[in-house]
């Protein structure tokens, strides 16, 4: 059998360093690292780790990292210019490539690559960013129309949540190239705490031994994640109800504006803070709810890793969360601090509806959304992409 040759063009990196795209390609690429396949990455993130595994080959192209949740168009201009020449040099040695986000970075290259012959495998990450037109700009050059236009020229097009399916459908794009593939998640890992795991995971936060609950929220600090709602949402709350804040600070007024509510609320000694940590399913272990209060993703992997761990969630009605929490597998709530923390206070009430929604949580990742029946569907869409 032929070694595959896949280039994964992956401007955010290949890593676990909070990035959406960034995390789930990671989760992709090792779960699928036993086959014969030969996989180079090309990025432009200055956090990427040169020496992460399952990679024969990385390459850095000029870096496109983010500024206060922005890319300048003169960093978006030096790495689109470098990935022509790139792709020009090296489009031979692939049989496929595979992209894990739709945006300029990722489909001018990749739409260079197809001209010369190379079929490739795009990912939708957000539905808002990427799928709407959220702005007078955008409404008026019809963006999502046009990006959509770009897709459809793709061998196959993966829609992480059914809302981007739906959507990429109603812009246009052809329905047999779209396939729907969530976000998975290594459930052997991810998993609710055995013996004394708890008490020393929260030993570890610096969480008091008589907290009774610990919620706790994973993602990089940013205004769209809106981790101070919950931080207003905890003033409402008893005393002995702990928030756990794990991600790194990615806009510093958010950060800051983050640290005066905590001021501002009384609850300095019920927040714990911490940024960046390898080992996040021990976040998991300390914690007992989980709360995303989102404007925009895909399919949050935070909130699979929460559920496969075995934790009650709440989040608000987007693409990914909703789909993630139907059926009585957790609760969907507007993003308001009121209501975060109506729907916490209902847990707190009744233990045995916690229970259940993180035990049919746990279920449904482990028997949907599981790395192993990800590894083999991800390369079946690779290969059968590279005979296209």
């Amino acid at each position: 059998m032929k070694t595959l040759r896949v280039l994964v063009w992956s401007p955010t990196g290949c890593g676990s360093h909070y990035s959406g795209p960034a995390i789930s390609t990671y989760r992709l690429i090792k779960a699928i690292a036993n086959n014969k396949v030969e996989m180079t990455l090309v990025h432009g993130s200055s956090v990427q780790d040169p020496n992460v595994g399952y990679f024969n080959n990385i390459f850095q192209m000029p870096p496109v990292d983010r500024v206060e949740d922005r890319i300048s168009y003169v960093r978006q201009i030096k790495f689109l210019l470098a990935s022509r020449k790139w792709i020009r040099r090296n489009y031979q040695d692939f049989d496929v490539i595979f992209t894990p986000a739709s945006n300029i970075l990722t489909l001018v290259p990749c739409i260079g690559a197809i001209r010369m012959g190379i079929p490739v495998v795009g990912r939708v990450a957000a539905a808002g960013a990427e799928l709407y037109d959220n702005g007078k700009v955008r409404r008026t050059m019809r963006w999502s129309s046009r990006r959509a236009s770009l897709m459809s020229r793709l061998s196959r097009i993966v829609a992480i949540s059914r809302q981007i399916e739906e959507r990429l459908k109603l812009l246009g794009v052809p329905a047999e190239k779209i396939v729907y593939f969530p976000n998975s998640v290594d459930c052997q890992r991810f998993r609710p705490p055995i013996r004394d795991e708890k008490a020393k995971a929260r030993l570890r936060f610096g969480i008091p031994t008589d907290a009774r609950i610990v919620i706790v929220t994973v993602g990089a600090v940013t205004r769209r994640k809106g981790q101070h709602l919950l931080v207003q949402a905890l003033s409402r709350l008893p005393a002995d109800v702990h928030l756990l804040v794990v991600g790194p600070v990615r806009e510093a007024e958010y950060g800051s504006f983050l640290s005066s509510a905590i001021d501002a609320n009384g609850v300095a000694d019920r927040v714990h803070r911490c940024g960046h940590i390898e080992d996040v399913q021990e976040a998991y272990f300390a914690s007992d709810i989980f709360v995303l209060p989102s404007t925009d993703e895909g399919m949050p992997n935070a909130m699979v890793e929460a559920m496969s761990a075995g934790l009650a969630s709440i989040g608000t009605q987007i693409s990914g969360i909703s789909e993630l929490l139907s059926d009585g597998r957790g609760v969907i709530v507007e993003r308001d601090a009121g209501a975060i923390a109506d729907a916490i206070d209902r847990y707190l009430g009744d233990s045995s509806l916690m229970k259940r929604h993180a035990d049919s949580g746990r279920m449904y990742i482990t028997e949907h959304q599981n790395s192993e029946a990800a590894a083999r569907k991800f390369y079946d869409i690779l290969f059968e992409a590279s005979k296209k």
